[in-house]
C-alpha cells in the first residue's frame, strides 16, 4: 500500500487540473475500499483539494463507500472494495496494459453469477431459484451472435478498407456461441464505460450471455456531477 500511495502522490504533484487530481483521488479512494488514517493524509496533502472537492470526496460515505480503510461487512462495500488499481491476475487478458488497467468489482460479480458461485446471502434471490440443470445443461438453446441470416443488406454493398479490416478483426469477436441461460444484469443509480466493458470480457471468456441495463451511461464528468449533487443536498 505505501508504495502505491508514493505513485499516486507523485502523479498529483504533475497534475495542473483540479479536476483530474480529484478524479485520482476518488478512484484511490475507492479502489482501496478507503484509506487510512495516514495514507489520507499524505494523500490530500499532494492533492491540495478545495472545499467543493472535499465535500465530493466525502459525498461517497453517502453510496456506501469507506474513505477510511475499514473491513467490508456489506455488499455494497464488498462491490467497491474488490476493485483494485493494480489487478490481481485472476483474469488473463491479452493485452500489455492489464497489469495497470483499474479492474471493477462488477467483473468479479459477474463471473461468479455466470459460473453459479454467486453468493446468495450478498445476493438474494426474490423468487425460486432454478435448477442447476437449468443454467448448465445441454438441453437449454445455444445462441450465436453476429450477422443473423437473411439480412437485408447487399453482398459486397461495402468495399472500403476499413470495413474489410474491421469485419475481419471482429470475425471471432462477434461470432461467439452462448450456451446455458442468459443472464440480466440491471444497475440502479448508473454504470460507467469501464464495468460494461468488463461484462463483455466475462461474457466472451465464458460464453455466457450477460444483457447488461441501468438507469444511465456515466462518464467520469457526470459522475462528478451527481457525487457534487449529493454534497449539496
Amino acid at each position: 500500500m505505501g508504495e502505491m500511495i508514493s505513485k499516486v502522490e507523485a502523479t498529483l504533484v504533475r497534475m495542473t487540473d483540479p479536476a483530474a487530481r480529484l478524479r485520482l483521488v476518488l478512484l484511490t479512494t475507492i479502489s482501496q475500499n478507503g484509506l487510512s488514517h495516514g495514507d489520507r493524509d499524505r494523500v490530500l496533502r499532494v492533492a491540495q483539494l478545495d472545499r467543493d472537492g472535499m465535500l465530493i470526496l466525502n459525498s461517497l460515505e453517502q453510496l456506501g463507500i469507506s474513505t477510511i480503510n475499514e473491513a467490508p461487512t456489506t455488499a455494497t462495500s464488498r462491490f467497491f472494495g474488490k476493485g483494485k488499481l493494480v489487478s490481481s491476475g485472476s483474469f488473463d487478458d491479452d493485452s500489455e496494459y492489464t497489469s495497470m488497467r483499474y479492474v471493477p468489482g462488477l467483473k468479479s460479480i459477474c463471473n461468479e453469477l455466470v459460473t453459479n458461485q454467486l453468493s446468495i446471502e450478498d445476493y438474494p434471490s426474490v423468487v425460486p431459484m432454478p435448477e442447476m440443470a437449468a443454467s448448465t445443461g445441454s438441453a437449454v438453446s445455444a445462441r450465436r451472435r453476429g450477422k443473423a441470416e437473411g439480412s437485408a443488406r447487399k453482398k459486397g454493398g461495402a468495399t472500403s478498407k476499413w470495413s474489410r479490416t474491421t469485419a475481419k478483426q471482429g470475425a471471432s469477436k462477434f461470432g461467439s456461441t452462448f450456451a446455458g441461460a442468459r443472464s440480466m444484469l440491471f444497475m440502479v443509480g448508473g454504470i460507467s464505460f469501464s464495468e460494461l466493458r468488463v461484462c463483455r470480457e466475462v461474457m466472451e471468456k465464458e460464453s455466457k450471455e450477460i444483457i447488461v441495463g441501468s438507469t444511465e451511461f456515466l462518464s467520469p464528468e457526470s459522475f462528478l456531477q451527481d457525487l457534487n449533487s449529493l454534497a449539496n443536498q
